[in-house]
């Protein structure tokens, strides 16, 4: 699958189904602002570029939300069990 597709991909099938879902069971509102989501391909992407755009290190092989940059910053190689995690965190106040 290319990139645009694996990205539009996550975008219905992953962040959309699961936003729906949690809104609809668990929460009344969308967070304040837009955030970014920031899918890595593989381990040595999401650490590298996780220290260079973000000068973070991350503190799980997974995935975590940064409050600070307004983000989720994924490993998505990991599977999308952990963006669907992720995306409580900022519907969550």
């Amino acid at each position: 699958m290319n990139r645009p597709t694996a990205v539009k991909s996550h975008a219905t099938y992953t962040v959309k189904w699961a936003v729906d879902r949690l809104k609809k069971d668990y929460f009344d509102k969308d967070p304040e602002e837009i955030l970014d989501i920031w899918l890595f391909r593989s381990a040595d992407s999401y650490n590298r570029y996780t220290r260079e755009i973000f000068n973070d290190t991350p503190t799980t092989p997974f995935g975590y939300f940064s409050y600070e940059h307004r983000a989720l910053i994924m490993n998505i190689a990991t599977g999308g069990g952990t963006l669907v995690h992720e995306i409580v965190h900022p519907l969550h106040p």
